[in-house]
């Protein structure tokens, strides 16, 4: 007896080929990222669609690194290392031991999803005022 394919795996697929298609024919003209992030990943995409224009925000400058070096390429792209907040104040930036939870939030907001997640350091910075 031969398998169908889940219905709703097929329809996901063909709902994903269709932005495809229209991130294609019709790229984003600026892209603004906050947290940077590391360069690989889902939230990445958006660079295989030649993005003339981009502001990257991270209040980390490290995990900017990478977008540094797209610069060179890349001279309509923007880095900003700083926190993002209502006014121009100093707050706590805060290193977790998953790279990806560092920010303004202390680890143990996240103390219910991530049980072992600690706090590796904390630094105060500067916010840019949104």
């Amino acid at each position: 007896m031969a398998t169908r394919p889940n219905k709703p795996t097929v329809l996901a697929k063909r709902a994903l080929t269709a932005l495809q298609v229209l991130q294609k024919a019709s790229p984003p003209d600026v892209v603004i990222q906050i947290g940077a992030d590391s360069e690989q990943g889902g939230l990445h995409k958006w660079r295989t669609l030649c993005v003339p224009f981009a502001l990257h925000v991270d209040a980390d400058a490290e995990r900017l690194d990478w977008v540094v070096l797209e610069t060179a390429t890349q001279p309509g792209w923007h880095v900003v290392a700083e926190a993002l907040e209502e006014a121009d104040a100093e707050m706590a930036f805060y290193k977790a031991s998953n790279p990806d939870i560092d920010g303004v939030l202390a680890p143990d907001f996240f103390a219910s999803w991530w049980p072992n997640l600690q706090t590796r350091d904390t630094t105060v910075q500067c916010s840019l005022a949104g």
